[in-house]
């Protein structure tokens, strides 16, 4: 006789729950598709803004010339002259140009030596608060640097400047083109009556302080339009580079 079989455990089959996705068109985003007028690259993440590159002065190496800062057009008076704010304005008695924008960096437009350095005005003082409203006043915060540009040895003034980059204990160190040496402000007489505002002012010698004073505009990237030896383009300059410093 064979033995009794052991029962078998029933077997239970286990229906997993069928699940719906939702309706992506009922939601209250609905996607693009759903719109019967979409545009897929519209709804495409736009991608992330990348931040400009910081302009630079414009430079023509292989001429020997360069531009201190971006913005190179001319700074009138506060009559609104622009020609007062060129080289030789005012009656022949400006030795410089006037130029630059508030706040913008001022960068040596060749390589150097660190001749003088004054920082120490306070950016905004009025010049009729000045104690000392002698010559070396005037200038306000400056850095002036010796350069040697196509073989002649010239001193290049800065004027007016605040955030110098720069002290007294730096004279005599090198600098490359390109440096920054403060940024455009309005100290010494750049606050005098008559002045336009920030600006810098540019100044060359051929021998420091004692030198003779040389047209800037020979050692300028830009180039300015005259008419009649007056500034047109409202003392704007052709500005277009294929180099900067």
């Amino acid at each position: 006789m064979k033995p009794p079989l052991d029962p078998q455990p029933p077997v239970i089959v286990i229906t997993p729950p069928i699940t719906y996705d939702p309706d992506p068109c009922a939601s209250d985003d609905p996607p693009c598709e759903c719109n019967d007028d979409c545009d897929e690259e519209e709804d495409k993440d736009e991608p992330e803004d990348k931040p400009e590159e910081e302009k630079k002065p414009c430079k023509d190496e292989a001429n020997h010339k360069a531009n201190p800062v971006v913005d190179m057009r001319i700074r009138p008076t506060a009559s609104g002259n622009i020609d007062n704010g060129n080289y030789l304005g005012r009656s022949g008695n400006h030795y410089g140009i006037d130029i630059g924008e508030d706040g913008e960096p001022v960068y040596a437009m060749f390589d150097g030596t660190i001749r003088r350095v004054t920082n120490s005005h306070d950016d905004n003082k009025l010049w009729k608060d000045y104690t000392d409203q002698g010559p070396s006043a005037k200038t306000g915060n400056r850095v002036e640097y010796e350069a040697v540009v196509n073989g002649q040895t010239i001193y290049i003034q800065c004027w007016h400047m605040k955030n110098v980059q720069f002290s007294s204990s730096d004279v005599g160190s090198t600098i490359t083109a390109g440096t920054i040496l403060g940024y455009v402000g309005q100290t010494g007489n750049a606050t005098a009556t008559g002045s336009g505002g920030p600006h810098l002012h540019l100044q060359i010698r051929s021998n420091n302080n004692v030198g003779t004073i040389l047209n800037p505009h020979d050692y300028l990237f830009s180039e300015y339009t005259f008419v009649n030896d007056k500034l047109a383009n409202n003392g704007e300059p052709e500005n277009d580079c294929d180099e900067t410093l």
